[in-house]
């Protein structure tokens, strides 16, 4: 549906989904008011809508409601919108203060990246109790209400590109009621802003040019943040990502923190993440060795990474969450006959695996002071190799996307105290590490039928079933407070399947 003449042919009963993007006019069409059944709406790019208050309300099923890249200025009068759980108001021009109390109890997604908003009223806890996925990134906060840590159900918050000048500490507060897992704060006062050439060694540069990428090189995939290609350095085929320094902000932050979070944080080799080779430069040659740049003029747009590609096997773990799963990750048939393929040893010892390379991701990633942010199936790849074909072992991971990564300042004293201060700005990561590993030993069939009854509200003991090894995994990685520790069991577990074979 993309047009106004369209929508007067709609039958009124049935009716679910209309797609308006870019529908010109001054307001929403009046036929939309008689489509009681209704649950998602999008009218992205509608440069003339100014506000959709009069409409949604009288919508009583809407369920979505996509509203990018519009002309509102103004926190819509949605209180009345009883069944709306998902709400986009990205890239429009809402500003000053965030009212929260203008919009229903039911919202479990919201985001209003991009925009112009200064402050958000302290009664959120009360007025969207049930929010589990907010997005506040490219605004100009300069604090948080500290009733955020209040939202019961708050798994991921992005908060990245603001002028937040306090760091928001009662967020992971063992008081703390929201079970925060993915979280974004890169460009504000209140953390570190690392610069791309800024890690423990200096990485090489080079421009585009040595690395074989040309205006005519096709593009192997990418995002809001950039495009990656693929490259050559020093006879080997290499992924190159060029980032749009330029570009809007994203909902996990701004292009260029995540390329010094890659630069800083991926640059030394070991397990579990992406290898950072390089830096991509606009400069000139070196003419003194014909290799790198000169140092006169070393502005950095990418970075060079060890190439994972579709080619050699590697593929993402799982697809990101649809607007039904909201915080989880989803996957297809095809990713889960690939995760499950030979059965038996084989997926207990290939899921371990996984695990195990995606927790020594994170933890190496927190040695170096970086959160991660978005701790996702999607956000992995692997390589699964029956016997180990090809030099990788078969359940090969990457933790790749640093794109929600921030720095932690540092908090002084170096006491227990605040070691212990520190590891708590991490626990996000860990929680998340839990999360994805209940999805994967689930969709490996590898987790008993009392756990999954426990899980679904039911008593556990009624199935007469001894837990399994991966049940005791779980419950143990439930309770560590760091991803060194996840690590940990997790290899015991696997050095337990294989003695059992």
């Amino acid at each position: 549906m993309t047009n106004v003449e369209e929508l007067k042919n709609l039958s009124v009963e049935g009716t679910r989904e209309i797609c308006l993007k870019g529908v010109k006019g001054p307001g929403l069409p009046e036929g939309l008011l008689f489509l009681k059944e209704l649950r998602k709406l999008d009218c992205a790019h509608n440069k003339c809508l100014e506000d959709v208050s009069p409409f949604l309300s009288d919508l009583p099923n809407l369920d979505i409601a996509f509203f990018l890249s519009c002309s509102i200025a103004k926190v819509p009068s949605l209180s009345a919108s009883r069944s709306l759980r998902v709400l986009s108001l990205k890239s429009n021009r809402v500003s000053g203060h965030f009212d929260c109390s203008l919009l229903p109890p039911t919202l479990e997604w919201l985001i209003m990246t991009d925009n112009q908003i200064d402050s958000i009223s302290e009664d959120i806890h009360e007025a969207l109790p049930r929010l589990r996925k907010v997005l506040f990134s490219g605004n100009r906060l300069t604090s948080l209400p500290e009733e955020f840590s209040s939202l019961q159900s708050l798994e991921l918050l992005r908060l990245a590109a603001n002028q937040i000048a306090e760091f928001p500490f009662f967020l992971f507060r063992p008081a703390a009621k929201c079970p925060l897992k993915w979280i974004a704060l890169a460009g504000n006062p209140c953390v570190e802003s690392p610069q791309p050439g800024g890690g423990s060694q200096r990485l090489p540069q080079y421009t585009l040019d040595q690395l074989g990428v040309t205006p005519d090189t096709p593009s192997l995939g990418g995002g809001a943040s950039g495009n990656v290609y693929r490259g050559e350095l020093e006879g080997q085929s290499v992924a190159v990502k060029i980032f749009r320094l330029k570009g809007k902000v994203t909902s996990d932050g701004m292009p260029r923190d995540e390329m010094a979070a890659c630069a800083i944080a991926c640059s030394s080799p070991g397990r579990g993440l992406v290898r950072v080779q390089a830096l991509v430069v606009e400069g000139r040659e070196s003419k003194e060795d014909g290799g790198g740049v000169s140092d006169e003029e070393c502005d950095p747009v990418g970075v060079v990474f060890d190439l994972c590609s579709r080619d050699d096997g590697w593929q993402s773990l799982g697809s990101p969450p649809s607007m039904f799963s909201c915080t989880r990750d989803v996957y297809t048939e095809e990713q889960g006959h690939r995760l499950c393929t030979g059965g038996g040893p084989a997926v207990h010892q290939r899921t371990l695996r996984i695990l195990s390379s995606v927790c020594t991701g994170v933890s190496r990633l927190h040695a170096a002071g970086f959160v991660h942010g978005d701790v996702y199936a999607h956000n992995v790849l692997t390589k699964l190799t029956e016997g180990g074909e090809g030099g990788d072992p078969d359940g090969a991971a990457v933790l790749g996307d640093l794109g929600a990564a921030f720095q932690v300042s540092p908090l002084g004293g170096g006491g227990q105290v605040e070691k212990d201060r520190t590891e708590r700005i991490f626990l996000p990561d860990v929680r998340a590490l839990w999360v994805l590993a209940e999805e994967i030993l689930s969709l490996c069939g590898l987790l008993s039928a009392s756990y999954l009854k426990e899980k679904e509200g039911g008593s556990g003991q009624s199935t007469g079933i001894s837990p399994s090894p991966y049940d005791t995994l779980l419950q143990k990685m439930k309770v560590v407070n760091s991803a060194e520790a996840a690590a940990v069991l997790v290899e015991e577990t696997l050095a337990q399947e294989v003695q059992s074979l």
